[in-house]
């Protein structure tokens, strides 16, 4: 079903993404080949979040897709929101891991990332990072520890593809940290380091919740 005043929620995206890559797959001499993309959204489609009381308006403005080999496809899909009187200019990533129910529905993880710092090379902060340990001093950064289902870092080739110009590559790896309150997570930490550009990239993510929270309008429905 389509809510005519807040478009498709995250599980009906997921189920219609998924109905038509079966439907491609059944007549592939009539299709062309395309990303990674279990949501359907392209650049400029426009993205309602509203957890609680608050609401968002996010433009999509980048897809990166990473392929991280036998860990499995994850994407992020960049949502930027112009500053508009009241509304607060915010830039922020919707990272979806696709998956399956136990009865075979499609599903998905999703967490909502903030960029927070970048910074040089650092081989101190290398050898924290391989021994699990998180580096990064001060108040808010409390609590952070190794995600114990990853001991290694993970490896991807990321594809970006941006608003007005080709899609390019980069290589990186990346570590989770996890703060955990009464035995739930209630933050997640990423340190991405560019094996490229020898930079590292700070995120910190919460939790989305399903069709709940996210709805999404292509701009042509919105006239």
């Amino acid at each position: 079903m389509t809510h005519p005043e807040e478009g498709r929620t995250i599980w009906e995206m997921i189920t219609q993404r998924e109905k038509a890559v079966a439907k491609a797959q059944a007549r592939p001499a009539e299709t062309k080949p395309e990303f990674f993309n279990p949501l359907g959204l392209h650049l400029e489609d426009v993205a309602l979040y509203t957890p609680g009381s608050e609401r968002f308006r996010f433009q999509v403005t980048e897809i990166d897709v990473f392929d991280r080999g036998e860990a499995g496809k994850i994407v992020d899909y960049r949502l930027y929101q112009k500053p508009d009187g009241e509304t607060p200019e915010l830039d922020r990533y919707l990272q979806v891991f696709p998956g399956e129910t136990q009865d075979g529905k499609p599903s998905a993880d999703m967490l909502l990332l903030e960029w927070r710092f970048d910074a040089g090379y650092d081989q101190s902060v290398e050898d924290a990072l391989e021994r699990g340990e998180f580096p990064i001093q001060g108040d808010e950064y409390q609590g952070f520890v190794r995600n114990q289902n990853r001991a290694v870092p993970f490896e991807a080739n990321v594809t970006e593809i941006k608003i007005g110009g080709a899609p390019t590559t980069r290589r990186i790896k990346y570590w989770d940290f996890v703060r955990i309150k009464d035995g739930v997570t209630q933050d997640v930490f990423f340190i991405e380091y560019d094996l490229d550009t020898r930079r590292f990239d700070a995120y910190i993510a919460t939790m989305v919740a399903g069709g709940a929270f996210l709805a999404v309008r292509n701009r042509a429905e919105l006239g």
